[in-house]
């Protein structure tokens, strides 16, 4: 009998490990700040972007990935206002596709787009989440892994002045994307890694959610290298950890069939010494 418990726990031990290996769909919004000095940034990434696509569409876990590209400047004022020159503070520039020329041809017409103003980093990404101004336009797929990243130069310009429910600035959104379990990598110059923190996405570590944009874009980067190391982070993040995210179903946790492990192995330590006993 105790054998046959064993077994049976072993049993939904692998049943359970297999269901948490399903493939799960992807969606990832890249919002990019669209100020003059970004200009490369959206060339390269246009250039490069089917290196981090295929990084992540190859692998087994994953079975799926969309990708789209979002583009602001002072973003609080939304996708209608007007920041000269007939540009859009915060526009869809492409939405989610699994078509990476499309994507790539989006970000390569942006690198020709830039213009000056003011960087609302925290304005743009809430706009993409549940009740935003561009959920609804960027494309999000049902029962997706979902997730953000940023990319800029500049910190939050409007660190100060943007709310939520949680209250102000990059703690606030941070404490926001928890709530809708949203991923949020940003790529951005080191110097600003401690004021982003708050607002990345998973943070369980320091930096762990942060990437060092001179890596991929400053003298002598080699960004296919750095998209490609990029793509392998987010499959840690979307394949591991039993942690679902923008309502996805497709992880199911570990512990009770660990708990009925841990039953058997009880048990066999019970028997064992009984019979030493005796």
């Amino acid at each position: 009998m105790l054998k046959n418990l064993i077994l049976a726990s072993a049993v939904a031990l692998a049943s359970t490990a297999a269901v948490e290996a399903a493939p799960v769909d992807v969606d990832i919004v890249f919002v990019i700040d669209q100020s003059g000095s970004m200009s490369n940034e959206f060339s390269t990434l246009g250039s490069n972007i089917s290196t981090f696509v295929s990084g992540l569409a190859g692998d087994a876990n994953v079975s799926s990935v969309n990708a789209g590209l979002v583009t602001y400047e002072e973003a609080r004022l939304g996708p209608t206002g007007n920041c000269g020159f007939g540009n859009s503070c915060l526009q869809v520039s492409q939405a989610l596709t699994s078509d990476v020329t499309t994507l790539g041809n989006a970000l390569a017409a942006e690198a020709s787009q830039t213009f000056g103003g003011t960087e609302d980093a925290l304005a743009a990404v809430d706009s993409v989440l549940p009740g935003g101004s561009l959920f609804t336009t960027v494309g999000w797929r049902a029962n997706t892994v979902k997730s953000i990243v940023l990319i800029t130069d500049e910190d939050a310009d409007d660190e100060s002045s943007y709310t939520n429910s949680f209250g102000t600035g990059y703690a606030a959104l941070g404490q926001k994307l928890d709530s809708v379990n949203y991923l949020n990598n940003i790529i951005t110059i080191t110097s600003l890694f401690s004021e982003y923190e708050p607002a990345s996405r998973p943070n369980d570590s320091l930096n762990q959610a942060l990437f060092d944009l001179n890596s991929f874009t400053g003298a002598g980067a080699d960004p296919a290298a750095f998209l490609a190391q990029f793509a392998a982070a987010k499959l840690q993040e979307i394949t591991t950890g039993g942690v679902p995210t923008g309502g996805s179903t497709n992880v199911v946790p570990l512990p009770a069939s660990g708990w009925l492990v841990m039953a058997g192995l009880g048990a066999l330590f019970a028997a064992r010494r009984r019979k030493s006993a005796a």
